[in-house]
């Protein structure tokens, strides 16, 4: 198998799944604040690290596209 992928490369390039783990946790957090509980900080601090991470990956993923776009047009292909 020369394409070994493994499931953190799977979850990093999964928009659903990035997606709804970042709604899920957002949503939590929210639910708790508007409700007046009490938010464990290690909730509040996983999910701003989800969200940073799924921001960051958004920002890369146009990135690499913009870079495939330029190439495209540069080769003479676009």
């Amino acid at each position: 198998m020369a394409d070994k992928t493994t499931f953190w490369t799977l979850l990093r390039e999964s928009v659903i799944m990035q997606g709804l783990l970042t709604l899920m946790l957002a949503g939590s957090l929210c639910y708790m604040y508007i409700t007046g509980r009490d938010v464990p900080s290690d909730l509040a601090q996983l999910t701003f690290a989800v969200v940073a991470f799924w921001m960051g990956s958004k920002s890369q993923h146009a990135v690499e596209v913009a870079r495939r776009d330029v190439r495209g047009v540069d080769d003479g292909r676009g």
